[in-house]
């Protein structure tokens, strides 16, 4: 994504995820989990805040209902039931929640399961934008 820089993260941010990944009864079929930054002029040193992929089981169709449901399922848990809504960006559902002061943005794509985590709502949805439109 043009301007910002993704880092892969602490071995103690991915774990946080792998039950995810183990639980899913073979949906999540990996994990990778990075610090994303932008620039120096964000607050916190530019850093925008956590991104984690997912990939999803080739065998889960993207315009299905279960694939409709990933964002949702995945949001509602890591913010532990908090409100989630959905926007469009460029044809791709975006859901948001907020939760102990985060900003929490998930997306599906066909292949994998994108999660943002920022403490910034306005960063955290640049971010995104930006991301789905890299593709």
């Amino acid at each position: 994504m043009p301007g910002y820089t993704l880092v892969a993260a602490p071995a103690a941010a991915k774990s946080a995820f792998e039950g995810a990944v183990t639980s899913s009864q073979g949906i999540y079929t990996g994990l990778s989990v990075y610090t994303v930054t932008k620039g120096n002029d964000n607050p916190g040193g530019g850093e925008v805040g956590g991104l984690v992929l997912f990939g999803v089981n080739p065998d889960v169709d993207p315009n299905s209902e279960q694939a409709d449901a990933l964002g949702p399922a995945l949001l509602t848990v890591v913010t532990a039931g908090a409100e989630v809504t959905t926007r469009t960006e460029s044809g791709i559902m975006v859901h948001q929640a907020s939760a102990g002061g985060s900003t929490f943005e998930a997306w599906f794509d066909g292949e994998v399961l994108a999660l943002c985590i920022g403490r910034n709502a306005k960063q955290t949805t640049a971010f995104v934008n930006s991301a789905i439109a890299a593709g």
